[in-house]
């Protein structure tokens, strides 16, 4: 899945290595599990692909703790929502985007915003493009389809609580994908929230559910995770900067 899924690019995305991910997961897929659980759902692109190879046959949980792409999934699933929503983008792009403007627009709490910022402006986080030529804007990425044709429940929880929820049921699938311990998070909504900590004081081995986490390999990653058996490890490249490291899959 090389092309992105997504309306927009997504720090976290997985779409360069979703394909990776599900060829090594996919034989947990079995005929009992009836839903996808994304705690941290992000672009989705897991549950995305799954869908391709599989549709229609899951119902997809997809949480995120940052309430405007929640509302945003919320209005792409909506036609007619979608159509309001982006005639109130373009409305605002067209008409003279300068820097004093945009300043303006980026401190508003709203789910325009947080699009026109997420779309127009993080190539180059929080900076005003010199130069900005309005073009457009169209929900026209394949995730559109996915969320107006699969079954779908949206949710902004605390994944620890959503995790807790539902991975004592073997009907589920759990597809965790944390933000990186080592990594710089200050995007991310609830920065102190620690999946890590949680998951070191609770085994998670012996839950009912199939419960994937996708990390990067990194050294307190190994110690972490020392005793766990089932472990996948494997290259990721990042395409701006071009550095691959290690990631990791561990299930239980």
């Amino acid at each position: 899945m090389n092309k992105n899924h997504f309306i927009f690019s997504y720090a976290g995305n997985k779409r360069q290595e979703v394909k990776n991910i599900y060829d090594h997961v996919s034989d947990r897929l079995t005929n009992d599990i009836k839903n996808i659980i994304e705690p941290f759902c992000g672009t989705s692109a897991l549950s995305f692909y799954i869908s391709l190879q599989h549709p229609k046959k899951f119902t997809y949980y997809l949480n995120d703790n940052n309430k405007h792409l929640i509302e945003l999934y919320k209005i792409m699933m909506d036609e007619k929502k979608s159509e309001d929503f982006l005639k109130d983008v373009n409305d605002i792009l067209k008409d003279d985007m300068n820097k004093e403007k945009y300043k303006k627009i980026i401190k508003e709490d709203t789910v325009i915003s947080f699009y026109i910022k997420s779309k127009i402006f993080y190539k180059i986080p929080g900076l005003f493009p010199l130069i900005y030529k309005y073009k457009e804007v169209k929900f026209d990425a394949p995730i559109i389809n996915f969320l107006r044709t699969e079954k779908i429940i949206l949710s902004c929880d605390c994944a620890i609580k959503i995790y807790e929820d539902k991975k004592m049921k073997s009907k589920n699938f759990i597809f965790m994908d944390p933000p990186y311990i080592m990594a710089c998070n200050s995007f991310y909504n609830n920065q102190n929230m620690n999946i890590y900590e949680h998951i070191n004081k609770n085994n998670f081995i012996n839950e009912k559910s199939k419960i994937i986490f996708c990390l990067e390999n990194n050294w307190i990653i190994k110690l972490l995770f020392e005793n766990y058996t089932n472990k996948i490890i494997y290259d990721k490249r990042y395409e701006i900067s071009y550095k691959t490291v290690k990631h990791i899959i561990i299930s239980n």
